[in-house]
């Protein structure tokens, strides 16, 4: 154990542990940061952390520090780094995020060798530097991956234009489908696919500094709310949270789903007697990259969760606190009653009670909350162009699809395959459309549920009704709310839309009976 006063100095490169004392010390316990400080798990740090040892308890249980006996070594253990869904990795084969998922300044569990000040050299700063060239890779490699998705879509455009009139000619029915509106809502169908997928996909690749340090700020308010509502060295602490096992199984699910899609679709053309690569290329390519897009509103998704999750966990902290202090009649804390730590109370965690005294829990808990909505803000800012044009696509796809399920329904011969293929497309995207929204409802009423019960306990600590201090929380784009209220517009569009197609499909049909006479 370290004496009260004992300063310790960890180097945020090497990661080095850096004492005072001559002998390795045996920490049992946490450590809290000096006002200077920044959290450990803090990216982009330009000076080594100063931490100080108190005899009081800890402001905030942190990264537990153990020692092993056997090779003299120190593990930090940081449970709260969340795990790294493998569907948010295939999200990212697709072109999508490319970022590394694994930063290298994330504080992974590791072992920090006990180093004296005039120590310089370090197997860490090796081990970081002979993994540099593969971080590099990996982020060369996904935005190759988005580059090379998108210039495979555009080349079905350029296939279009040099290859039209000789698919006129080779191509058995062309002309007759070109000339319908059936056929122009099948290349509208096309271009929003390709559109909304290159959009995308060299958006993200334009703007992977600022979503660098997004996501490394994600990680960062992910530790914060750990550390403040998670139980110290917890074996699980805060690495996923209560929904992401349903939304990796609907993420399963669904890319099965699409990969059927995509195989049927291009076995209808491929094995026909009379199949023209060219046209099989431009037809079939532009609605397979349009299923496959269609994951990212599982990527949104798998951040609005973890907003979700944070609120909640607020929330539990809040209320417990503002139960205790209501069960033993504390109406408000003086300077002296904090100085004795009156104002300990329980944070329950996992059903376990553990008394943290925390004179000043009350704006820490205010200030966690202001982080998640400064960082929903950041989120906002850079996913809103895009979750726009990903609904608009949604949107596109569920008027198209219901259009082609009235069309084929009107034929002499119809195709019941497609028929019910189009039918599950309505469904499918339109739940994914509510998927998100109701993300968006959800985090806004459980942030104004968070706000209400802060407010709660911030009157009684000061003994005078507080309101407006705290604002919601809102996913919003420049353009909407992202929340269960624009449903309604959505289903009031579509039947807009179908209908006006189906006039200009009624029309085109007396238009071909009267050449045909």
């Amino acid at each position: 154990n370290l004496s009260p006063g004992t300063s310790l100095t960890i180097d945020p490169i090497t990661k080095t542990l850096y004492y005072s004392h001559s002998s390795p010390p045996k920490i049992s316990s946490y450590f809290t940061k000096t006002s200077e400080s920044t959290d450990l798990l803090m990216t982009n740090l330009a000076s080594p952390i100063s931490i100080q040892y108190h005899e009081s308890p800890p402001l905030l249980p942190g990264p537990c520090l153990r020692e092993n006996n056997d090779n003299k070594f120190l593990t930090a253990s940081s449970h709260f780094i969340m795990k790294i869904p493998l569907i948010l990795r295939l999200i990212q084969l697709l072109g999508y995020f490319p970022i590394p998922l694994s930063p290298p300044s994330t504080f992974s569990p590791s072992q920090i060798e006990i180093k004296d000040d005039s120590s310089s050299s370090s197997p860490i700063l090796a081990k970081i530097k002979s993994k540099l060239p593969q971080r590099i890779v990996s982020q060369s490699f996904l935005i190759l991956l988005g580059t090379f998705y998108s210039f495979v879509l555009l080349a079905v455009v350029v296939t279009f234009f040099l290859e039209f009139n000789y698919w006129l000619k080779n191509v058995p029915g062309f002309w007759a489908k070109g000339r319908g509106i059936f056929f122009s809502a099948v290349i509208l169908k096309a271009l929003s696919h390709i559109l909304c997928s290159v959009v995308v996909k060299l958006g993200m690749i334009y703007r992977r500094g600022r979503l660098k340090l997004f996501y490394n700020n994600f990680l960062s308010m992910i530790d914060s709310v750990g550390e403040m509502t998670g139980s110290g060295c917890d074996e699980e602490g805060l690495q996923s949270n209560r929904y992401q096992k349903r939304l990796s199984i609907k993420a399963y699910l669904f890319l099965v789903l699409i990969t059927a899609w995509s195989f049927e679709l291009f076995a209808d053309f491929h094995f026909q007697s009379t199949a023209v690569l060219s046209y099989t290329f431009a037809y079939v390519t532009p609605p397979i990259m349009g299923y496959y897009h269609s994951l990212f509103p599982f990527l949104v998704a798998f951040f609005l969760n973890w907003y979700l999750e944070s609120l909640k966990r607020i929330r539990t902290v809040v209320a417990n606190k503002l139960r205790y202090m209501e069960t033993i009649k504390i109406e408000k804390f003086s300077k002296r009653e904090n100085s004795k730590g009156a104002s300990s109370w329980y944070l329950v965690h996992n059903n376990n009670l553990n008394l943290h005294r925390i004179p000043n829990d009350t704006e820490i808990l205010s200030s966690l909350y202001n982080l998640v909505r400064q960082q929903s803000l950041q989120f906002n800012r850079i996913f809103g162009f895009w979750i726009t044009l990903d609904m608009a696509h949604s949107l596109l796809r569920i008027v198209f699809s219901a259009y082609f399920i009235v069309s084929l329904m009107c034929l002499q011969v119809y195709n019941l395959r497609s028929i019910v293929q189009n039918i599950m497309t309505v469904i499918v995207y339109f739940y994914l459309l509510y998927m998100v929204c109701k993300k968006g409802s959800d985090i806004a009423g459980e942030s104004e549920k968070v706000v209400d019960v802060l407010e709660s306990l911030i009157s009684l600590e000061k003994g005078q009704e507080i309101h407006g201090r705290l604002k919601p929380i809102k996913i919003e784009t420049n353009f909407f709310n992202v929340d269960l209220k624009i449903i309604t517009p959505i289903l009031g569009t579509v039947t807009t839309y179908l209908l006006v197609l189906i006039q200009f499909q009624k029309g085109d049909r007396k238009n071909v009976n009267v050449g045909e006479e």
